[in-house]
């Protein structure tokens, strides 16, 4: 079995941590906008190119380019992916996350996460992904993950804790507990996690609508230790999904509202 990180609360003093980056109780909103065409949202992701926005949920993964990076005024739908009409595709009962070459993006369903893969040049992109049955892993009751940049640690988020996991590179149906060093990260209402500054913080996103901030001792990874830094009260009702790059996060609800913070 997994060993639980070391959790530590502390209180704020407006000293920065180690990366330089605001904490998240400084974030505001920015705007908020409806995902057209997505009536229950489970996951939300942004691309690292700030364009490629993904919106989970119906089953199925949409598809919105935003005309300028991490800037939202209308959210239209430009591409929809079913798992279920590739060969052993399921439903998308989860979010999405990709690693960090862009080629390679995971979904959670009920009892697996999947990997699909896309072309060069179409980068955090669903439209020219291939035509293949999907590697997969077997797992029941992830609500998101989140891929490091090194494509070998995961965290898979359920309802009530985060599992760090190893894996081979580009490969998740080898994926593995990392026996010795795997960490879990216990916490209520858990809907999604995403890294920030670099890898030293994680966010937690909670369906009370409450972002967590912990730093992380071992960029990327539990081990070594989890301790809570700052906490963001958006007000948000049943938040669902959480995604972050650089000091942009997005959020959404089970109602297909999107929410940009900064």
């Amino acid at each position: 079995m997994p060993r639980i990180a070391s959790i530590t609360t502390q209180a704020f003093t407006g000293i920065a941590i180690a990366g330089g980056l605001k904490q998240i109780e400084d974030f505001a909103q920015v705007s908020s906008v409806a995902a057209t065409g997505v009536s229950a949202s489970t996951g939300v992701h942004i691309g690292a190119n700030g364009t490629n926005l993904q919106v989970t949920g119906d089953g199925e993964i949409d598809q919105f380019t935003l005309p300028n990076p991490f800037s939202m005024t209308s959210l239209t739908t430009d591409d929809t992916f079913d798992p279920t009409a590739n060969t052993g595709g399921a439903a998308t009962t989860g979010g999405i996350n990709w690693d960090a070459s862009g080629r390679n993006f995971y979904h959670c369903t009920a009892n697996q996460i999947e990997q699909y893969s896309v072309l060069t040049g179409d980068e955090y992109s669903i439209t020219n992904r291939l035509a293949i049955a999907p590697n997969s892993l077997t797992v029941s009751g992830a609500v998101n993950l989140q891929m490091s940049p090194d494509d070998v640690t995961v965290l898979i988020a359920f309802a009530s804790q985060i599992v760090e996991y190893q894996i081979d590179p580009f490969y998740v149906r080898n994926i593995q507990f990392a026996s010795a060093t795997s960490d879990t990260l216990s916490v209520a209402n858990c809907v999604g996690c995403a890294y920030y500054d670099d890898g030293r913080s994680l966010l937690v996103a909670q369906s009370t609508g409450t972002v967590r901030q912990y730093e992380l001792t071992t960029p990327y990874a539990l081990s070594g230790g989890a301790t809570e830094v700052s906490t963001l009260s958006t007000g948000i009702t049943n938040l669902s999904g959480i995604s972050a790059q650089g000091t942009n996060l997005f959020l959404v609800n089970n109602a297909a509202q999107v929410y940009h913070w900064r």
